[in-house]
């Protein structure tokens, strides 16, 4: 909870440090990239509260027979909260990566697209170690917004590129 309270201010202090050695046209590139990676993150944090929790609560929960008293403990309910609502703010940080490593050359939207296959069987190795619960329908509703993400990933990877090649920045890796 500290770190989460404490993020504007190490945001505000990172970016201060970092800055004065950016280019212009870097900048450009990263403060909306903050920003979209806030809704983003708030989004995924969003879904995970409103869809995928109640739904991993309800299977864990089902445990729950005659002989079987229900108690729930405070300090692992917290942490398994925790550990969701942050994994899946994490992984909707994706379009936010993607992009950076576009405007610095790293990526094309090419690559990108050629990879699609690997990208689907990490993301599903992903979800399934990061996922807890009921593993078909959490997995499946952590995949398809990744994999959706991805996607737009590409698309954003395709105007990045053509905003560079615009300006007359070298696009090829």
């Amino acid at each position: 909870m500290g770190l989460l309270l404490a993020a504007p201010v190490v945001i505000y202090q990172v970016w201060s440090f970092f800055a004065p050695a950016l280019l212009p046209s870097e900048r450009r590139v990263i403060i909306p990239a903050l920003y979209l990676g806030l809704v983003l993150f708030a989004g995924g944090v969003a879904m995970a509260y409103t869809i995928v929790l109640p739904i991993t609560l309800q299977f864990t929960m089902g445990f729950q027979t005659e002989s079987l008293e229900q108690a729930i403990v405070v300090n692992a309910y917290l942490a398994v909260v925790t550990r969701l609502l942050l994994a899946f703010g994490f992984v909707f940080e994706l379009p936010v990566v993607i992009v950076i490593l576009s405007a610095m050359g790293l990526v094309t939207p090419e690559f990108l697209a050629s990879k699609r296959r690997h990208a689907l069987v990490g993301i599903a190795v992903l979800a399934s170690v990061i996922t807890p619960g009921d593993v078909i329908t959490v997995t499946v509703m952590m995949m398809v917004p990744l994999y959706l993400l991805y996607e737009l990933s590409i698309v954003l990877s395709r105007m990045v590129v053509r905003r560079r090649a615009a300006i007359g920045q070298p696009v090829e890796v």
